[in-house]
């Protein structure tokens, strides 16, 4: 005797509690959905209201006609960008950028390839004038929950306090170790090919 692959939701007619429960779960489901904040390109305002939560912010357009943001959060100046635009509309990803004197932030290959090794999520690089960048892109394709926009911008303001402090020339990293491999070919001898991931 082989057994239903699903439950028995009736009997003698009458819809049992699974089925009850099933039904109004699934009525409550759209509500939900409904009742969740979205964040898109197309919600700058919510957009600059969220932002000014986590400190001062103003909205402007960069050179070429698109809105952009540019705030202070924790004292450390900051821009959000949109790309992926059709004509200065529907923008479908963003990025966080900040800029930090070379004067007084350490910009070797070194320590900015650590950095870009270390941490997960935000990227540094230098700029042509040999100022330190950090960036933190993200989709905004379909929008994003409210809350997953707060905790974008928390990861944000992580990256760039990390960042900071990473590249502080008064900070001392410890030493990264790791093994050393012993006979590993130098990068131009005979033998030294990409891995194989």
């Amino acid at each position: 005797m082989s057994l239903p692959l699903l439950p028995r939701f009736r009997r003698a007619g009458r819809l049992t509690p699974a089925a009850l429960g099933l039904a109004i779960a699934g009525l409550a489901a759209p509500l939900a959905a409904e009742e969740r904040e979205w964040i898109g390109f197309e919600t700058l305002d919510r957009i600059e209201d969220i932002l000014s939560g986590h400190g001062e912010v103003t909205r402007d357009v960069d050179g070429e006609g698109v809105p952009m943001f540019q705030g202070r959060m924790d004292g450390m100046k900051y821009s959000l960008l949109f790309y992926n635009c059709e004509e200065r509309t529907a923008c479908e990803t963003a990025s966080f950028s900040a800029y930090f004197d070379g004067d007084y932030y350490l910009t070797d290959l070194e320590r900015v390839n650590r950095f870009n090794y270390e941490y997960r999520f935000g990227k540094a690089s230098v700029d042509p004038e040999g100022d330190l960048a950090l960036d933190f892109s993200f989709s905004l394709l379909g929008g994003l929950p409210r809350e997953t926009f707060e905790d974008t911008i928390e990861w944000w303001r992580a990256i760039m306090t990390d960042g900071a402090a990473f590249f502080d020339p008064e900070t001392q990293l410890p030493d990264p170790g790791g093994p050393e491999i012993p006979g590993a070919p130098d990068p131009g001898e005979e033998g030294a090919q990409p891995l194989d991931l």
